[in-house]
């Protein structure tokens, strides 16, 4: 049993040391993506391929409620017969947003929803294996 402790013990302290230098990692690759966007944005680039893999941009939009203006934003789902998002939740409102460019080709909504509802694009990197 002794010998199963000590390993035990032994191998929570390898997960620690592994956590805290992916933690290290995360933040070196965060700053470094920062720039690598910045890079990007300025070459006018939207992907490159090096060393047998892809890394391109990646947009996605987020939606938020615009507080003060939930009841109006109520009203206007209602009058466009999105009743089902009463309830709204980021993620709901968000990938309505989304599924609203998809289908117009344009992230700025219906003007009912202009004051209603923030439309964020966040960009990040992401890497394809060729």
């Amino acid at each position: 049993m002794t010998d199963n402790l000590k390993r035990y013990i032994a191998l929570r302290e390898q997960i620690r040391e592994l956590e805290q230098r992916a933690e290290a990692l995360r933040k070196e690759a965060a700053q470094l993506e920062e720039q690598l966007l910045e890079q990007f944005t300025q070459a006018g680039m939207q992907r490159v391929s090096i060393d047998g893999k892809t890394i391109y941009l990646h947009r996605q939009h987020w939606a938020s409620v615009v507080p003060e203006r939930l009841a109006e934003l109520r009203s206007a789902l209602t009058a466009h017969g999105l009743e089902d998002m009463l309830t709204v939740n980021a993620s709901r409102l968000s990938a309505w947003a989304r599924e609203y460019e998809t289908e117009t080709g344009d992230i700025v909504l219906p003007p009912e929803f202009a004051n209603l509802v923030n439309v964020t694009e966040r960009v990040s990197l992401r890497v394809v294996h060729q």
